[in-house]
């Protein structure tokens, strides 16, 4: 009971280090699925915020210049004094509430035909990707600008970005003009916090609520884990400990059945052919000298195959007859000259 006291103890050792390593891989695992599910939900609330914003600030530049100046900018082109005043007036209410930073109307030659800002109007800038949308392709577009193009002189130092948005305006002419608004932007940045505030909790309680109703089959199948790691342990040291006294009860009957006899009839043999008469034939002499070498053999096999199914306890009491018997068997085989000397120093804890 006591040899089998350690081996269940290291079982259990062995089986709790599984375990602890489960539970840390969870752990770990979880972590990382908290880390990368938060990142991916910042960064999607951002992008569907921003695509919201966007979208938004695009449908309220189309009404503004169907409602406003797609009427009003013909009369504007030939010089009309009233339709400037009534668009100043309409854009500075708007500017009141804040949000409206800058308007600009482009004509097909990428000049402005009209801005809130009367230094910009009648100016000429190198085309742009978004102008060139709007007046060729009659495509919208919205962004978030830094202000670093060549139009943005009269923007500069207003803010550090604007939401840019530019739309095509049909006239009643025909003639196509590219209305740009230029607004803060506040309602981005407002979408996406509430976006994220929204929509990262929800994807971390989710993730949460999966991770719990997860750890009951976790933990069951860690304890399944565990006892079949005990048991398997429990199984091999039985296994083992059962092929030794196998290899025991063997070596055992060998040693004091065949190698007894062998060693007898080898005894016998020797006598009868040291007592042998002289005037024995050769032929019988030899016979009975290969027969007495055919025993001894024998014997000394056995005895080499007794050491390898149950070789001899290598501890300090047993360890220089190992020694002296493995010496042995090499010099039985005629090739190599053996001497031993072994000095055993046992240090005690």
């Amino acid at each position: 009971m006591s040899a089998r006291q350690p081996r269940d103890r290291d079982s259990d050792r062995n089986a709790n280090r599984l375990v602890t390593r489960a539970v840390l891989g969870l752990v770990l695992s979880a972590v990382v699925g908290f880390a990368v599910v938060g990142t991916g939900s910042v960064i999607i609330a951002h992008r569907i915020a921003r695509s919201t914003a966007l979208a938004e600030a695009v449908r309220s530049a189309r009404t503004v210049g169907d409602v406003m100046f797609a009427p009003t900018i013909p009369a504007l082109i030939k010089g009309d004094p009233q339709a400037l005043r009534i668009l100043n007036s309409a854009i500075r209410e708007r500017q009141e509430g804040g949000a409206l930073v800058r308007v600009k109307v482009w004509s097909n030659v990428s000049s402005v035909v009209y801005s809130d800002d009367p230094a910009a109007i009648g100016t000429g800038f190198p085309v742009s990707a978004e102008v060139r949308a709007a007046l060729e392709h009659g495509k919208a577009t919205a962004g978030v600008s830094s202000l670093d193009d060549a139009e943005n002189v009269t923007e500069t130092g207003l803010f550090d970005h604007l939401v840019e948005v530019y739309v095509p305006l049909k006239l009643d002419d025909g003639t196509v003009v590219a209305f740009e608004v230029y607004s803060t932007d506040a309602r981005l940045r407002a979408a996406e916090s509430q976006l994220t505030s929204e929509l990262v909790p929800f994807a971390l309680l989710s993730l949460l609520v999966l991770i719990i109703v997860q750890l009951p089959v976790a933990a069951w199948l860690l304890g399944r884990v565990s006892r079949a790691q005990r048991e398997r342990t429990r199984w091999l040291s039985n296994s083992l400990a059962a092929s030794g006294r196998e290899r025991r009860r063997i070596a055992q009957e060998l040693h004091e059945g065949s190698v007894q006899n062998l060693a007898g009839a080898g005894y016998a043999l020797g006598v009868a052919v040291r007592d042998l008469p002289a005037q024995v034939e050769p032929a019988t002499r030899q016979l009975l000298e290969m027969s007495l070498g055919a025993v001894l053999a024998s014997a000394r096999d056995l005895r080499n195959i007794i050491v390898e199914i149950h070789p001899t306890d290598l501890t300090a009491a047993g360890l220089e007859t190992a020694i002296r018997a493995l010496a042995q068997r090499i010099a039985d085989g005629g090739t190599v000259a053996v001497e031993v000397a072994v000095t055993i120093s046992v240090t005690g804890s």
